[in-house]
């Protein structure tokens, strides 16, 4: 699931059961009144599903065809793009200017495009297992991708090439983001970690952790980057001050893992989206949690975020 820039509009993606492609879908809903746009943009096997950060662009990933790219005010197919296994492309990210369009899957690689030229740019390549996310660094000039294989790696995008592999995590690697200034990069694992790692030097910064929480999953730097936010499998979010790396505060009230956090962007409010299809907008102005239920939606195994932590988008369960 994705929401607009403007948060007026929310898009969801509805993978099929078991080998029945027939209630698969993506589906454009206004937030206002909890209804459904348009009729579905694909009726193909479908899973993740973005919004470009100026709102222009949608994409998502479907069994048959590829990755696809819509003018969301027109629903127009604008190009659409190859993909292994392209249903579970959910590691895709466009770049700030929404010019580029990444696309990692389970054959291990990420495809650079050119959305305007509908062009592939390049291949990179060097992660051993599926990549589950992604994350340009605000100048555009770096990719920072997840993966299977329990690597978090930085890509030069000038020479498509990984100038950076970092190890530390002992599982799947379920989400990166990058600071606003571009000087920290974040990632959340199965391994019931978060670590903060400087981009200039490598270095670990931080590494949060809790013994009765197994798996954190996507992770969202708030605007001013002073602070961060994951949810976890104990149906929690949790946020953290970036520079010292304490926890602030908790938020409970899911009912289910959370699998997809993401701020405003003026940072007063907080989206989680939870497991069981559970949407719930929290706001960070007052000290008691206060959440409003946005909808339920199908269960959903996988979620990632856009680079800025604006969209909160999820990919459903098989």
């Amino acid at each position: 699931m994705a929401f607009s820039p403007d948060g007026l509009l929310s898009a969801t993606a509805d993978a099929p059961d078991g080998e029945d492609e027939t209630g698969s879908k993506v589906l454009l809903w206004d937030l206002r009144s909890l209804k459904q746009l348009a009729p579905p943009l694909t009726e193909d096997a479908a899973g993740s599903v973005v919004f470009s950060l100026d709102g222009r662009y949608i994409t998502f990933g479907t069994l048959h065809h590829g990755v696809k790219v819509l003018e969301t005010s027109t629903r127009a197919v604008v190009t659409e793009f190859p993909a292994k296994q392209s249903l579970w492309a959910h590691g895709l990210a466009f770049s700030r200017d929404s010019k580029l369009l990444a696309i990692g899957d389970m054959g291990r690689s990420i495809a650079l495009f050119d959305i305007v030229a509908g062009r592939k740019l390049a291949t990179l390549a060097g992660h051993r297992g599926s990549v589950t996310c992604l994350a340009f660094v605000p100048d555009g000039t770096k990719l920072i991708s997840g993966s299977w294989d329990q690597q978090v790696r930085v890509w030069d995008l000038a020479s498509a090439i990984s100038i950076s592999s970092w190890t530390n995590h002992t599982s799947v690697v379920w989400g990166v983001a990058v600071s606003p200034d571009g000087q920290t990069v974040a990632s959340s694992s199965e391994d019931g970690t978060i670590r903060l790692r400087s981009m200039a030097t490598g270095l670990q910064l931080t590494v949060a952790a809790y013994q009765d929480v197994w798996f954190y999953s996507s992770i969202a730097f708030s605007p001013d980057g002073k602070n961060f936010a994951c949810g976890g499998s104990d149906h929690s979010i949790r946020i953290w001050d970036t520079a010292s790396g304490r926890e602030v505060r908790t938020l409970r009230g899911n009912r289910d893992e959370v699998w997809a956090v993401a701020y405003s962007p003026d940072g007063t409010t907080l989206l989680s989206g939870a497991k069981d299809g559970g949407v719930r907008v929290w706001s960070l102005m007052t000290t008691r949690h206060e959440s409003s239920h946005l909808e339920s939606l199908p269960e959903r195994d996988f979620a990632t975020l856009s680079p800025d932590g604006r969209w909160l988008f999820e990919i459903p369960s098989l």
